[in-house]
């Protein structure tokens, strides 16, 4: 893995997991910014599955929603 990588995942490991999330649906927009016309969505359907894993929707709604308040 290079360096640049390596020093963006040490960094978002010091966030919350929320701060984690909000760090990956920013990835996410800039990478829908940029992306090519002939790329699918089917290329990349179900690439972030696994960073769900093990978090409570209800819970995760209801932190955000305290979070905003």
């Amino acid at each position: 893995m290079n360096n640049k990588i390596n020093t963006i995942l040490k960094e978002a490991a010091t966030l919350t997991v929320i701060e984690q999330l909000e760090l990956i649906e920013n990835i996410i927009h800039l990478m829908k910014q940029t992306r090519k016309e002939n790329n699918k969505w089917d290329d990349i359907y179900g690439i972030g599955k696994g960073i769900w894993e093990g978090i409570d929707a209800r819970d995760y709604v209801n932190q955000i929603r305290e979070e905003r308040i």
